[in-house]
């Protein structure tokens, strides 16, 4: 396309325009320095001067030169041609084919009715269009330009084509949707480069970029990668602009304006007068700084070097700041920052948000401010003021804790035991209690600990795992210094009985045994043979303390008392006690898949928690996590050790008794061959499944009518139930879902919900695809399944359903043949009259003989009917539909 531009300045006094000619032949130029509107009759108009002023055209073909100021140019409803001249100029193009040119300047072209064409020339043009724009052209390889739809569009609203052009570059075509509105984008690759003409597009909902806007659209459009350029200044005051990629640019000396644009950038600053340019949403960049920096707006990462004692600071995002060597002081912002204070004595301040602060290596000042932080003193002499919020401390070398607001943790390294610390609590001058905790790995002063109101500063303690309050801190180090006997049974039927110390107690090898553990924190164990071993059937009471108790083989009983307790029951099965008073109890058991021994009675598994006290399953509160942490359990079995491999991937639950601090912990729980299968009460047993429908929990399990009932939503071990058979009932998320149930062995109904589900057919399945469009496959190896079809079904697809599948459509409901009609061919859609509910079955005519895909079709009435029948009883030939004549 060969577009000229205007007269040259010879011809136009005191316009700035580009020297390029282009044929006019229309006469005088009207000149004004102030804003104008061309009369009747009156045909071009040159604004002169630098003056902000207007100009418009009339119905004639006009042409509008603005001059170096800011004008706003308004063609009329002829075919104009507008030249904005200098200035960031906004230029609005009426009817008629215009020609706009932006020229020097950030420009604003709008073509409005016509189809016309777009040049923004140099700067950082914005080009406007919707659905009334008609058929408009870009032409701008300059800047960074951006594309404004208006009118209520949005980007689902656009479909994009690119062609390649005459020059090896890449042209897009953007439609609107049942419109004749199209925005041609000439170059919006040239030849060989991964930088667009258009970075932007721009809707009411927000800012998409090209990759973005791409996605959204939904098109398929493939764009060269963005380079990643590595660009180096001089030494005088540069202006560095990178590109759409992960950029590298390093200003030098002088006082530099750099610009990475999209992708995650990273520059180099050595003057404070240096300035970083970056868009919102545009990549994480980093700023490596030897000077002092506070990060630029929209720069995530800050990186000082060197050994000056320099400065660093946050913005409103979420930063990453780093030290150098010296000694620094480093601000976090109001995000919720991470901030390494690395080498020297360094002072840290979190601000707002929620701070990870990590003091390094020196004797660091750190404060958490507001929010609840994380405070690492590291190596050093340290001093660590959490501030509002609750604050969590991590024990270091030499720290100096001071925080008398918020619930507050201190957390200890996992190569410690509380049998590794010691505490001493030493009155201080505001008449509170200080305390000192060391070990042979560092120490923390907790100042005012206990304050002079009895508030601690520190509520809570986290060691391998488990957590203490204060005074349970203290109870357990001073406990772990009270040695207890070691007793060792026999092979007889023992009776094993411990003291208030720390005791250690061992059945022996055999014999049914009962082990007391009465006071202390003790070990009680039922050693067998091997956990494959003898089955006896022992007897473990933990007594008080937070004991620990070990079954073996056999059906074993295990009440771990008061205090917070560890019990793993081992194989065969266990009964487990709680109750009020039990503080903090953790299970952990495991069983064998498809093992008879737990399954006389059609039960997953069979071990037992028993609460007492005459609760009731209402006195509970579940909670659950996924998986579970290992750390603390005795024995977790491996492969090798059974003929079938244990299940040991299941779930954690917490188990709390109403109006009580008493927890029951169960790891390796599942609905499906969990730890616990059967929860007992005074009153009634429950099943695992009658617990988890009781509560509402969304985990696979057993219903009532003996169903496996499974969510798409949670996590889902085909494998570990596919060997059993079982009928299953599975529900579909709001979301697309995909269910495939090729390898599933039992009958399966599957309803999918809202969404646009993907579905394979196993064996006797019953599907309800739910209210979205859904697609279902044959897996190759499905029969007799059933496809439901309803008032809420959406539009469903079948596809390469065998003809030897034996596959049958059921009419759910109160249907019937009156409420169906039907579109026959090689491809049959069977629709509910006065609906879109429909089902598309893809190639029902399989074979010149006719064979058909779908062999029945039902109605929950009673009505069934072959495909001749049914074909029939719509009043169709059954000959000329199956598409053979």
């Amino acid at each position: 396309m060969n577009i000229k531009k205007t007269p040259s300045t010879q011809h136009m006094h005191g316009v700035s325009t580009s020297a390029d000619t282009v044929n006019i032949n229309n006469g005088t130029y009207i000149r004004s320095n102030t804003s104008r509107t061309l009369a009747a009759g009156e045909k071009n108009l040159i604004l002169e001067g630098d003056a902000n002023i207007f100009g418009a055209g009339n119905n004639g073909d006009n042409i509008l030169i603005g001059n170096s100021g800011r004008n706003r140019l308004n063609s009329g409803r002829g075919n104009d041609t507008v030249y904005g001249g200098g200035g960031d100029d906004t230029i609005n193009g009426g009817e008629g084919f215009d020609l706009l040119f932006g020229e020097d300047g950030d420009d604003t072209l709008n073509g409005e009715a016509g189809d016309d064409i777009l040049n923004g020339g140099a700067g950082n043009d914005t080009y406007i269009f919707n659905a009334a724009g008609g058929r408009d052209t870009i032409i701008d390889t300059e800047g960074n330009n951006r594309i404004r739809f208006t009118g209520g569009l949005h980007a689902e609203d656009l479909t994009i084509t690119a062609v390649s052009n005459n020059d090896g570059g890449q042209d897009w075509k953007i439609s609107i949707k049942n419109t004749d509105s199209v925005l041609t984008i000439s170059n919006q690759y040239t030849a060989g480069s991964s930088v667009p003409s258009i970075h932007q597009f721009v809707f009411d909902s927000g800012v998409l970029n090209v990759a973005e806007f791409i996605r959204a659209t939904k098109a398929n459009i493939e764009t060269a990668k963005p380079q990643n350029l590595t660009i180096n200044g001089t030494d005088s005051d540069d202006v560095l602009n990178g590109s759409d990629g992960n950029d590298t640019i390093d200003g030098k000396a002088g006082a530099d304006t750099m610009s990475g644009g999209w992708g995650d950038d990273t520059y180099y600053v050595d003057n404070v007068k240096d300035v970083i340019i970056e868009r919102k949403g545009a990549g994480t960049d980093t700023v490596i700084s030897s000077v002092s920096y506070t990060a630029a707006t929209n720069v995530e990462n800050v990186t000082l070097t060197g050994n000056a004692n320099i400065f660093g600071a946050g913005n409103n995002s979420d930063n990453i700041l780093t030290g150098n060597a010296g000694h620094n002081r480093l601000n976090s912002g109001r995000g919720n920052d991470t901030v390494y204070g690395m080498g020297g004595n360094d002072n840290l301040n979190g601000g707002d948000g929620d701070d990870y602060l990590d003091g390094g290596e020196g004797n660091d000042n750190i404060n958490g401010d507001a929010g609840n932080d994380t405070l690492i003193g590291g190596k050093g002499k340290d001093t660590l003021k959490g501030g509002a919020g609750n604050d969590t401390y991590i024990f270091g070398d030499d720290d100096t804790i001071i925080d008398d607001q918020g619930n507050n943790t201190l957390r200890f390294s996992d190569d410690l035991r509380i049998k590794d610390l010691k505490i001493s609590a030493n009155d201080n001058a505001q008449g509170g209690k200080d305390w000192l905790i060391t070990s042979a790995n560092g120490s923390a002063l907790i100042r005012d600990q206990v304050g002079s109101d009895g508030k601690v500063a520190i509520g809570r303690f986290e060691l391998l795992g488990e957590t203490y309050t204060h005074e349970s801190l203290l109870k357990a180090v001073a406990n772990s210094n009270k040695q207890g006997s070691t007793i060792t049974g026999t092979a007889r039927d023992d009776i094993l009985t411990g003291t208030e110390q720390n005791d250690t107690i061992d059945s022996g090898i055999d014999g049914r045994d009962r082990l007391y553990g009465l006071g202390g924190d003790d070990i009680l164990r039922d050693s067998g043979t091997s956990y494959f071993g003898n089955e006896r059937d022992d007897e473990l009471y933990g007594g008080d303390g937070n004991d620990k108790l070990y079954a073996d083989v056999g059906d074993d009983y295990l009440d771990g008392g008061a205090g917070d307790d560890h019990l793993e029951g081992g194989q065969h099965r266990d009964t487990y006690i709680f109750g009020k008073g039990y503080g903090h109890d953790t299970i952990f058991d495991y069983n064998f898949n498809l093992d008879p021994e737990f399954n006389p009675d059609g039960m997953q598994n069979a071990n037992t928690v028993k609460f007492t006290g005459g609760l009731t399953l209402d006195d509970l509160e579940i909670s659950m996590t996924q998986g579970y942490d290992k750390f603390g359990i005795d024995h977790i079995p491996s492969d090798s050790e059974f003929i079938i491999i244990p299940r040991l991937n299941g779930d954690t639950w917490n188990i709390s008794i109403k109006g009580t601090n008493d927890v029951l912990t169960i790891k390796n729980q599942s609905g499906i061959y969990g730890a616990i299968s059967e929860f007992q009460f005074d009153s009634k047993t429950y099943t695992v499944g009658e617990v988890i429908e009781h509560f509402g929990l969304n985990v696979p399990h057993f219903d009532k009518a003996g169903n496996l009932v499974h969510d798409l939503t949670d996590k889902v071990d085909w494998y570990g139930v596919d060997q059993r058979g079982y009928n299953r009932v599975v529900y579909g998320s709001a979301d697309n879902d995909t269910a495939d149930f090729s390898d599933v062995i039992g009958k399966v109904t599957f309803y999918g919900g809202k969404g646009e589900d993907i579905i394979t057919l196993g064996r006797y399945n019953v599907i309800d695809g739910g209210t979205g469009n859904d697609a279902i496959f044959d897996s190759g190896h499905s029969v007799k399944n059933t496809i439901m079809l309803g008032k809420e079904s959406g539009h469903d697809t079948l596809h390469n359903i065998r003809t030897e599948a034996d596959t049958t459509v059921l009419f759910s409901g109160n249907l019937t043949i009156k409420d169906v009609e039907l579109t026959t061919g090689k491809d049959w859609v069977v629709k509910l009259k006065g609906s879109n509910n429909a089902l598309t079955i893809k190639d029902m005519v399989n074979s010149p003989s006719g064979h058909d895909t779908i062999d029945t079709f039902k109605f929950e009435g009673g009505e069934s009917y072959t495909t001749t029948q049914f074909l029939k009883a719509l009043g169709m030939d059954s000959t000329v539909n199956y598409g053979l004549i």
